[in-house]
């Protein structure tokens, strides 16, 4: 379930990625309202160190 509070931004600010992290491993989707839903140990694979 896709945060109230990102929603919330999501709608205020529709250019700004929005991303949100979960600690259940192995998730990576895209929720329909537009918000990135990742496991956190995919997210911070993913940044560049």
């Amino acid at each position: 379930m896709v945060s109230p509070a990102l929603l919330y931004l999501r709608r205020k600010f529709p250019a700004v990625e929005a991303v949100q992290v979960l600690a259940t491993r192995g998730i990576d989707r895209m929720a329909r309202e537009g918000v990135r839903l990742v496991s956190a140990d995919r997210f911070l694979s993913e940044l560049v160190i």
